[in-house]
């Protein structure tokens, strides 16, 4: 398959998670969603739907930093200490949602406006840990990324609740 195909299918992915994850916070309910943990000290569902939430942002950045620089730095805040800092399980999960659906509608402008022109795609910028990393390959991490959190969210809100 192409490498056109394959990024419709990943643009295809991303308009249909946050619907999926509404589907997961209704089921839930706010008080479900701040209490269960993963793996019984792990993040909770909506310390999850935070982050998912706040690295949608980072990808925008990661997408304009592979834009704009040669070679850029891409960004990697720790995880777990944005959700400490930035208090993730007092958050109204149904706010968190509408901001993630707006970083997410940013997101989707950007990659739409690319276009297919496979020499912006194959742009690389360099992830501290993933080493150089090209915007198909970032569409692609993100795709994962939020699949990765729907499961744990799910997870451990049906080991609980659900």
């Amino acid at each position: 398959m192409d490498t056109i195909f394959m990024r419709q299918r990943q643009i295809s992915q991303l308009e249909k998670d946050i619907a999926v994850a509404r589907f997961i916070v209704d089921a839930a309910g706010p008080d479900a969603m701040r209490t269960y943990r993963d793996g019984g000290d792990g993040w909770t569902a909506l310390e999850a739907l935070c982050h998912l939430r706040d690295f949608e942002e980072i990808f925008i950045a990661r997408a304009t930093v592979t834009l704009e620089e040669d070679n850029g730095s891409l960004p990697r805040p720790n995880p777990d200490e944005l959700a400490i800092e930035k208090h993730y399980n007092d958050d109204d999960p149904q706010a968190v949602l509408d901001e993630w659906q707006q970083y997410r509608d940013q997101y989707l402008a950007l990659v739409r406006s690319l276009g297919d022109d496979e020499a912006i795609w194959e742009r690389v910028a360099i992830h501290p840990i993933s080493g150089p990393l090209s915007l198909n390959q970032q569409i692609v991490m993100l795709v994962w990324h939020v699949t990765n959190h729907l499961e744990q969210m799910t997870r451990t809100l049906t080991e609980k609740c659900i």
